[in-house]
């Protein structure tokens, strides 16, 4: 065997994409979002691309500014090393949060907006403004939110000593994004300097502050306190207090709806029960999670699908992507000239690539789409129990793409329809087999599934094997592994918790 090195030749082939094939995929596989965003950058890179005046306006998508943060809260442990002179003092001569249980005397003729109550009898109250300097109005601009920052502003809007302020704003920082404290308190106490001579009933004083603000619920440190401090806000009534036992005493019984040993524990009967688990069932377990959040996603469709000689059509949505044009001015200097003009060259050889190519993804997505609309038409005119067994495959060879084609097209893309809007994505699926021959997608065993179950007596409710019982009966062989995978896809709960009083 020889080890000398050699030189050998071997011809091969290799596919290698071009710069323009490959900008061709990427407008493919980009949403009408995106493509907006591209073109948009496109616009103004190139200054041989311009819009193609069209007599009707663009369509705004509705999007808003970015909103500025804001400033950051101060450094709580800053504020607490402030002692105003006028602050009282305790017994020993330091200052220190008053007990819920010592309240001020409430002036006579006021009203709750202008002292507090007995409940939160915070000293040296100040206004939460003192500046002289009135407010720029035309500064002001809608802002995005968060529970924290909303909390925040709650308490900017209540009377506060600087201490007690600051105390409370640590506070609000310790919840979490659903409103809730998981901390203990005196885990958040040994986090304090000790110099700062705070203690565990200045926490807890500015906690019940915390749980009288906006969401109700918010400072819970469980969920039975959080679904209490909701039904304070409720008038009271015999099923309030029922409804505070349970949620203090039985959230075990209620998670396995185990009524009769409820009835038996509280002496209750049906109607009295029935009542004081409506208003569980109306408190909100997440109270934090209605403030802020994730920013919405917005989505345009790229194509609408209309009736018309009675058959379903599909049309591109002329709002996702305008008509492209060359400018005229600098396509006369081309024509005009021919020395010092190769940097405009190139620009028009890249507004052309671009024109050719936006033109070439709405044919793909207009043949996509209109193939998807022939094959679901009974979708579009009776719902989803309509529905008809749809793959990439399938659509792929009737059009005569890649399947990888139609993956980049239907990735992303939406169609709107009388029904609502809908990814491409929706309207494919596996079947399944009935006993007649015809096959039944895995969306219309879905629909005709939450039938069944909204259908159900829900003081019985029907197993997975009932439901894949009855199933089968219509004609469609499924297992119950399989129903309890569609029930689960459609966010229902089993049966037992299902089970109604």
């Amino acid at each position: 065997m020889s080890l000398e090195p050699r030189l050998n030749l071997r011809p091969s082939a290799t596919l290698a994409l071009s710069p323009q094939m490959a900008q061709a995929l990427k407008l493919l596989t980009l949403s009408a979002v995106e493509l907006q965003q591209t073109i948009a950058e496109a616009l103004q890179a190139n200054p041989l691309l311009e819009v193609a005046e069209t007599d009707e306006e663009p369509s705004e998508d509705g999007a808003l500014p970015a909103a500025d943060e804001g400033e950051e809260a101060e450094d709580w442990q800053a504020q607490l090393l402030e002692r105003p002179d006028a602050a009282p003092t305790d017994e020993e001569g330091g200052e220190s949060l008053p007990s819920p249980e010592h309240g001020t005397e409430e002036p006579p003729g006021a009203s709750e907006a202008d002292v507090f109550g007995d409940e939160f009898p915070w000293p040296e109250a100040r206004s939460a403004r003192e500046d002289d300097e009135a407010p720029d109005f035309t500064e002001w601009h809608a802002a995005a939110t968060d529970l924290h920052h909303y909390l925040h502003e709650q308490a900017a809007l209540t009377p506060l000593a600087e201490r007690d302020r600051a105390l409370v704003a640590f506070m609000i920082e310790a919840l979490d994004d659903d409103g809730y404290l998981h901390e203990d308190l005196d885990e958040l106490l040994a986090t304090i300097p000790p110099e700062l001579e705070v203690g565990r009933e200045d926490l807890e004083t500015a906690l019940k502050l915390i749980q009288s603000f906006d969401p109700p619920g918010v400072g819970a440190r469980d969920l039975g306190e959080c679904l209490r401090l909701q039904l304070r806000e409720r008038p009271d009534t015999p099923a309030r207090r029922l409804a505070e036992r349970l949620a203090s005493e039985a959230l075990e019984l209620l998670a396995r709806k185990d009524y009769a040993a409820i009835k038996r524990r509280y002496g209750c009967d049906d109607a009295l029960l029935r009542e004081a688990l409506a208003l569980i069932a109306a408190l909100d377990p997440h109270p934090g999670s209605r403030i802020g959040g994730e920013p919405p996603a917005y989505v345009i469709p790229d194509v609408i699908v209309r009736r018309r000689d009675g058959r379903w059509q599909a049309e591109l949505n002329p709002a996702v992507a305008p008509r492209l044009t060359l400018n005229q001015r600098y396509a006369q200097i081309l024509g005009e000239r021919r020395e010092g003009t190769e940097a405009l060259r190139e620009r028009l050889a890249e507004a052309k690539n671009l024109i050719r190519q936006l033109e070439q993804r709405g044919r793909t997505i207009l043949r996509v789409a209109q193939e998807i609309v022939e094959r679901q038409q009974d979708f579009f005119a009776h719902g989803e129990a309509a529905m008809k067994p749809l793959t990439l495959r399938t659509l792929a060879e009737a059009l005569g793409l890649h399947e990888s084609t139609i993956s980049r097209v239907t990735q992303g893309k939406y169609l709107q329809c009388p029904r609502g809007v809908f990814e491409f994505r929706h309207f494919f699926g596996s079947g399944i087999a009935g006993e007649d021959g015809e096959i039944a997608s895995a969306t219309a065993i879905r629909a005709r599934l939450r039938e069944l179950i909204e259908r159900e007596d829900h003081k019985k409710p029907l197993s997975d094997a009932r439901l894949a019982e009855l199933l089968a009966a219509e004609g469609i062989p499924i297992a119950r592994r399989t129903v309890a995978k569609y029930r689960e896809q459609l966010q229902i709960p089993p049966a037992n918790r299902r089970k109604a009083l």
